[in-house]
């Protein structure tokens, strides 16, 4: 058998890491913590865990209203949260539109974030998850980051843009077998989201056909393997983006125009001297304000004005999501008609529908710009 740890072990594994490695977070757990709570074993067991533990524990359910009874279901949770010790329970509703598994998990989070109101957030991501998590993201061969399992404890996330102080995830060395015992000792009886058995979804095959192939080929340790894997991913994914942020102090060309954020340039001599493990990243990073998700031909394709430069024209990206963001750097004109479109300073929101975004090389230096869209 697997040497898996109890929900117990793994909670108490996880406060320490917090106190020893994130001492500047750890007195908020002596205040409020808000705990996700679906109805499943998993966050159940968290709750009872936490309450356990001595936390003050308000339970936040989110009710996505797309399955009939979805409220009777989170009220029932929240009922169970408040029998075994939680400070509060309550339910907030959301609208998201049917089957965007994207969608519902931001209105997920936003609702979370703006309940927390400074206080952490605890959601019951398990081993389980980061094990299937590994299995998905080979297949869409997204690479180490994206393999990587989920982080103990973040700042950077949508909750905590939302209003959370922080994320904890305290279950990721415990399988969901673990969190359903703990249920059962508690005497709780957990809600089966019937989506998580719905063939359409690439995670749902993954769990319920996939993963029961490989424990009988390989062994029923695989899963605790794959989750131990993505730990050890998670790592050296951190470790080679602290790397590329020290590097990308080195590479950045400041700008001489005063209206124009002082790291918008990359010099690409400096850059191309660099692993492209490293050179991806500061891509990421450079970008960050400005861009949103950037795959690896978005990467590729940016790397190719820097190590095979022939001339090329600006490659385009994604805006970012927060259409609330100012653009402050100068636009270019890609056309002579378009040659008076410079100096904007407006919401990205109101570019993206006029400019597409875009990487250029100029003078062996790479900026971003926003580039006026073709006129009809």
């Amino acid at each position: 058998m697997p040497n898996i740890p109890s929900v117990r072990t793994a909670f108490r594994q996880w406060m320490n890491i917090v106190r020893t490695d994130f001492p500047h977070l750890a007195h908020y757990l002596d205040g409020p913590v808000i705990v996700g709570l679906s109805g499943g074993a998993d966050s159940l067991a968290l709750l009872v865990t936490a309450v356990n533990a001595g936390l003050e524990v308000h339970a936040v359910s989110v009710d996505h209203g797309l399955q009939d009874g979805s409220d009777l279901v989170s009220e029932r949770a929240c009922q169970q949260a408040r029998n075994v010790g939680a400070t509060s329970a309550r339910t907030i509703a959301v609208q998201c539109a049917a089957d965007d598994e994207a969608e519902a998990r931001a209105a997920r989070y936003r609702a979370l974030g703006s309940a927390a109101a400074g206080a952490p957030v605890l959601v019951a991501h398990t081993a389980s998850d980061d094990a299937e998590g590994v299995l998905v993201s080979l297949a869409r061969g997204s690479g180490l980051d994206s393999v990587a399992g989920m982080r103990a404890v973040t700042e950077d996330h949508p909750v905590v843009t939302a209003g959370a102080r922080w994320l904890g995830r305290p279950f990721l060395t415990c399988d969901r077998k673990a969190t359903e015992h703990a249920c059962q000792e508690a005497g709780l009886t957990w809600w089966e989201d019937p989506h998580n058995r719905y063939e359409k979804y690439l995670r749902s095959r993954v769990r319920h056909q996939l993963m029961p192939q490989i424990e009988s080929i390989v062994g029923e340790h695989a899963p605790d393997a794959l989750a131990r894997s993505a730990r050890q991913f998670r790592a050296d994914s951190d470790a080679l983006r602290a790397i590329a942020r020290r590097e990308m102090g080195t590479v950045v060309s400041r700008a001489s125009n005063k209206k124009e954020p002082q790291e918008t340039r990359l010099n690409c001599e400096k850059l191309a001297s660099l692993p492209v493990a490293l050179r991806s990243r500061i891509y990421k990073l450079w970008l960050a304000d400005v861009a949103g998700p950037l795959t690896s031909a978005h990467l590729g394709a940016i790397d190719n004005l820097v190590v095979h430069w022939k001339g090329q024209q600006p490659t385009a990206i994604p805006w970012t999501a927060d259409n609330s963001l100012q653009w402050h750097v100068e636009v270019l004109a890609d056309l002579p008609e378009n040659a008076g479109e410079t100096g904007h300073s407006h919401r990205i929101g109101d570019m993206r529908r006029t400019h597409r975004l875009a990487v250029q090389r100029t003078d062996g230096e790479l900026r971003y710009c926003a580039i006026p869209r073709r006129r009809e």
